[in-house]
Parts: C-alpha cells; structure tokens; sequence
C-alpha cells in the first residue's frame, strides 16, 4: 500500500535488453552488474521517471511558487516510468456513504512530492533540518554509487544540494573518487560482512562493520578535484560538461561551511580514538562519553571550507577501538 514501483525491465527495452546493453559497454560480463556509462543511463532513466511523476502529480490547491529551481531538464522517460498500482484497482461506490468516504485516496509519494514541493518554494521550517532525506537501499547496484550519483546530481539540480550524503567506512575507491571523496585505512583492521554476523551483531547501513585495532586509521575528504573515469558516459551534453570539471558543486562542495555526522558503535572491549577535522583534534570517540540509550553513538561536527578530511585514529593501548 502506498507505494510506487519502477519496472527496471521494462525501462531498459524489455526483451534482449542485456544484450544491446553489453554491446553498447554498459553491462559487465557477468551480465548482472552495470559498467559506469550503464550506472549513469540507469539513475538517469530512475531521474526521468521520478521528475516526470512529480510533475504530473496534482499540486496542492494553493499552488507552487518556484523559488529553487536551477535546470530542471525534466524528460518523458524513454521506455517506462513509475507505477502506481493503487490507482489501477477498480473504484468501488458505496451507495450512502459521507463525501469524505468517497475521496480517493492520496496518491503513492504524494507527501514526498508535498516535501519537495517546498523545497521549491523556499520554504524548509515544516521540513526536518531544513531538507528532505532519501534513502536508496539495495545491493551493488547501490554500492557502486554510479546510480545514486546520477540520482543526487538530478534532484540537486532542482530542489537544491544538501551535501554528499552517507559515505561508509572502508578501503580506498575509485567509485567514491568520481564524486571526490577518498577515503583510505590505515594499519590492522577488520571489516566484517554482515551476510557472515550471527547472533544478532550489528552492522552499518553498508552491510559491514569495520573495526580499528590499536593505531589503525580511517581517513575520508571531500570535495577533491578528482575527475570521474574516462569510460563515463552520459546521456545528454550537459551532464557530461558538469561531471567531467573539477567542480563538485552537485556534491555540496560550493560550500564554504558544513556538518559531519559520524556514526560510530559502542563495544564493551573498545578503547579510545582520535577524532580530527583538516588535521585539528576535535573530539575523542570513548566508552566513557557515550550514550546509555543505544549502543550506537553520533558525533556532529561542523568544519570550515571546501575542501574538508576527517581522520579517526586510535590510540595504542591494548583494547580495539569502535566499530
């Protein structure tokens, strides 16, 4: 209930699609995961069905006042678009019932579209933190950050940049590198993957857990000028000019002051780290400054300029760090 569906399938040509998509240098051998031109062509085809469903959603009656809105670059999507399955069903009329009876029920997204509805018109004081939050949970589609690129750098373009959104904790890659960011670790550490926890352990939106052992680090920047793979391919010129600079500005990076949120868990057999922003010490992660109400621990940091690292380095003493 309440839901709207993107038929994937569909959206890519239907039968044979695989094999004009492996032709065209858009699908890997394994003929399951996109290349970086197919990653690009998929967020934009989700971009198009999405805006597309916005547009053509009925605005509430008082109207939408413009106020954010940059490029819109709003196009009927190539081959399919969302799905809204309740409004398929048959309308039942029940002889006697109240008007409010008969209203039909509001449309799948619709309070989603209300939300960035007034991200248009300026207006973030109903909003949570001033903007609105969207999750893109799946597997490596998702990893590959291709797709959710594509996505951030259209929603970006008309409703306003947030920020980079959620990074994880992890070796280097070159995936994150097309965005700029670069994140590295350092020394003796664990990454544990969450299909391999048992007995309920808990593990980080990515599916994993990284554990620091004694004077390990982890390091992650933004904003780097680091220009995204020669193989990137995208749909129309435009994309292309604005991925291929050193700009980040789809990423937040035109920003001259910003937030950090780290996301750490609290083990009884952790120790203590460092926390550090452009190279200053701001904070210390300990088990004695954490929250009793959750084992999981945020720490909100603001920092000053464009380009912006943090680095969690732990002490060497005998007992691992956070997870």
């Amino acid at each position: 209930e309440g839901c709207a569906y993107f038929d994937l399938f569909d959206a890519i040509g239907g039968a044979g699609a695989l094999a004009r998509f492996k032709d065209k240098g858009m699908l890997s051998d394994d003929l399951v995961h996109p290349t970086w031109k197919g990653g690009d062509v998929l967020g934009q085809l989700f971009a198009d069905a999405l805006l597309d469903a916005y547009v053509k959603t009925p605005a509430p009656d008082d109207g939408v006042a413009v106020a954010r809105r940059k490029n819109a670059r709003v196009r009927a999507p190539v081959f399919a678009g969302l799905m809204f399955p309740a409004e398929e069903r048959p309308v039942v009329v029940v002889k006697g019932a109240s008007d409010a009876q008969k209203k039909p029920a509001r449309r799948a997204l619709s309070r989603f579209f209300e939300k960035l509805r007034l991200l248009e018109k300026g207006d973030t004081s109903s909003l949570a933190n001033g903007h609105v939050t969207i999750g893109q949970l799946g597997a490596s589609h998702t990893a590959g950050q291709m797709w959710t690129d594509a996505m951030r750098k259209r929603l970006g373009d008309r409703f306003g940049v947030a920020g980079r959104g959620f990074v994880s904790v992890g070796r280097s890659s070159k995936r994150l590198e097309a965005s700029g960011v670069a994140r590295s670790l350092e020394g003796a550490f664990e990454i544990a993957d969450g299909r391999e926890v048992v007995l309920g352990g808990a593990v980080g939106m990515s599916g994993t857990k990284v554990r620091l052992e004694p004077n390990a680090k982890f390091s992650v920047s933004f904003c780097n000028p680091v220009k995204p793979p020669k193989s990137r391919a995208h749909v129309d010129d435009d994309a292309a000019k604005n991925a291929a600079g050193t700009t980040m500005d789809a990423y937040g990076c035109g920003r001259s002051t910003g937030t950090l949120q780290l996301a750490w868990l609290y083990t009884p057999d952790m120790g203590t780290a460092d926390v550090a922003v452009d190279g200053k010490t701001v904070a210390v992660l300990s088990p004695d400054q954490r929250r009793t109400e959750s084992d999981f621990q945020f720490l909100r940091l603001r920092f000053d300029g464009e380009q912006t690292s943090l680095e969690v380095t732990v002490h060497g003493d005998r007992r691992r760090s956070s997870s």
